[in-house]
């Protein structure tokens, strides 16, 4: 693909794609309609409003939908791509479960895969496109209300037999590095932008404490930035090949032999998981609000 591309090509190449895809998509519901139904579990999540995306979540109801009611759910779900009236484009719809057909395989793996290339041809272009303004007018100007992560995201069908599905939450970390003199540099230019309703001169006092503490820790110390992602779910099967995926959408399951599910639960932040103890960052932050943590030894 050429580093360099025109407007118009950009334009013309994400309609082509995005043809493509919903033509994909169709030949996809019309080969699973027309193939015997073995099992469907859903595990519906509360959509998200406008305004609400930044709200902390310590709490996720789960409503779970079995047989037809979660089938016909999980093939409006895979082509999905569009925001609902009043709904959050900040926060992607989710629908983790699964489906099991049974079919001819090696044709639903195939068409899945064409999907996921075309997919990931209309990010390709998309990237392509200099500046987040840009960006955002071209995108949305050819397709309104388009939530771009939800086009993104893959569709997964599995290649092999399994016999175990295990859906649960799962909240990664977000680390990055960084030193003392950046962490310094970071704090100085945030003195003169205190928050709102904050007095400049407590501000300045604080950072200026938290700067004394940085330049008290030994020169050679490994800094990180571990930040708590969204809790998202996954599921776990007992295949090689992808032993987790997750569980944004339904998964395609093309077997007859039953499978015994673990079904995904409320989500509830006063129960999580404990730290692991060789865990490399972690232990008390050096700095609550930056969550700047100490990279540890091995042991």
């Amino acid at each position: 693909m050429a580093t360099t591309i025109t407007e118009p090509k950009v334009r013309s190449e994400l309609l082509y794609h995005k043809y493509k895809m919903d033509g994909l998509y169709k030949d996809l519901g019309e080969l699973i309609r027309s193939s015997e139904l073995v099992s469907a579990q859903v595990f519906q999540l509360p959509p998200v409003a406008i305004g609400d995306e930044h709200n902390k979540v310590s709490k996720i109801r789960v409503t779970t939908y079995t047989g037809e009611a979660a089938f016909f759910k999980a093939m409006n779900a895979f082509s999905k791509v569009y925001a609902d009236d009043g709904m959050s484009r900040k926060s992607v719809f989710r629908l983790p479960g699964y489906i099991q057909i049974d079919a001819n395989r090696t044709e639903i793996i195939d068409l899945v895969s064409e999907i996921n290339k075309e997919k990931a041809e209309f990010k390709d272009f998309v990237d392509q496109i200099k500046g987040a303004k840009k960006k955002h007018d071209i995108v949305h100007g050819l397709f309104p209300g388009l939530i771009t992560k939800q086009l993104y995201r893959r569709l997964h069908a599995v290649n092999t037999d399994i016999s175990q599905l295990g859906f649960c939450w799962a909240q990664r970390f977000v680390t990055t590095t960084t030193t003392r003199e950046e962490v310094i540099s970071k704090i100085k230019c945030q003195i003169d932008n205190p928050p709102l309703n904050c007095n400049p001169d407590e501000w300045r006092i604080f950072l200026e404490r938290e700067i004394t503490d940085i330049q008290r820790l030994p020169a050679g110390i490994e800094l990180r930035h571990k930040r708590p992602a969204k809790v998202n779910a996954v599921v776990n099967l007992d295949c090689e090949d992808t032993p987790q995926l997750s569980a944004h959408l339904p998964l395609i399951i093309v077997q007859k032999s039953p499978i015994c599910v673990s079904p995904l639960i409320d989500f509830n932040a006063a129960y999580r998981r404990c730290v692991r103890s060789d865990s490399l960052i972690g232990g008390k932050p050096i700095i609550g609000r930056l969550h700047l943590y100490s990279k540890r030894s091995k042991l």
